[in-house]
């Protein structure tokens, strides 16, 4: 197959739609040799499971693409109306109890790849609705309701933020909008202290909170976070994924 036949929509539709179905066992695959990594490393760090969970992840968006890069040309099978209406009776039934006719001529010439791209597209897109609602949120977070943090709890937080190595500028501000310390951003990291709990509790907590919130930020779990969520969206279909 050339360049020109790849690029064609209804090629690039057809090949998608196998590939889509070809994750199924993929994805089923990476899951349970993932199960079965964090099973042999019961005994190992934290930071190694991690990085086994990681790798499963970017091996689960790698299969995809591999997968519909070394595609041959024949991977489908073309299933016009007239397939559809001999083959499922059901269809038939629909058709002829009045749908109307329109719909047999618009489909006329459909893969049976479409039929499973249009509901994975659908999907994508709620998803995807989804992920730009909580990025919208978070970015309010960041600027609503919040006040510059305490100078004590912004000095602690400088020391421990030198302390881990950090060289990029962190902020911390306090927020009447979390209950617990979060982090916001991954390029301008922003940490939201929740506004008086530094009063309620012991200098040694607040250094814990603060430690654990930067070590978010050194390990770059935000973006992190981030991927996964990309991650989520296309391949929402998969309950290994999640």
């Amino acid at each position: 197959m050339n360049a020109t036949e790849l690029l064609r929509p209804s090629e690039l539709v057809a090949r998608w739609g196998v590939v889509l179905v070809h994750f199924l066992w993929q994805g089923t695959v990476v899951a349970a040799l993932l199960a079965l990594a964090l099973r042999a490393l019961r005994g190992a760090t934290a930071r190694a499971r991690y990085a086994a969970a990681c790798l499963a992840l970017a091996t689960m968006v790698a299969l995809p693409i591999a997968t519909f890069v070394i595609l041959p040309s024949d991977h489908g099978v073309h299933l016009g109306s007239g397939a559809w209406a001999t083959n499922h009776g059901v269809a038939n039934g629909i058709l002829a109890s009045g749908f109307p006719e329109r719909l047999d001529s618009w489909t006329s010439g459909w893969r049976w790849e479409t039929w499973v791209v249009l509901p994975w597209s659908i999907g994508v897109l709620g998803f995807a609705i989804r992920l730009a609602g909580g990025w919208w949120h978070a970015q309010r977070l960041r600027v609503r309701d919040t006040v510059p943090a305490h100078p004590w709890l912004g000095e602690r937080f400088e020391i421990l933020a030198r302390r881990l190595g950090l060289g990029r500028i962190v902020r911390i501000r306090e927020s009447t909008r979390v209950a617990v310390p979060v982090v916001i951003g991954w390029l301008r990291p922003l940490v939201l202290f929740p506004v008086g709990l530094a009063a309620g509790i012991t200098p040694e907590e607040v250094d814990a909170l603060l430690l654990h919130e930067l070590a978010h930020i050194r390990r770059h779990d935000f973006a992190v976070n981030l991927v996964q969520r990309l991650v989520e969206t296309v391949l929402f279909y998969h309950p290994a994924v999640w």
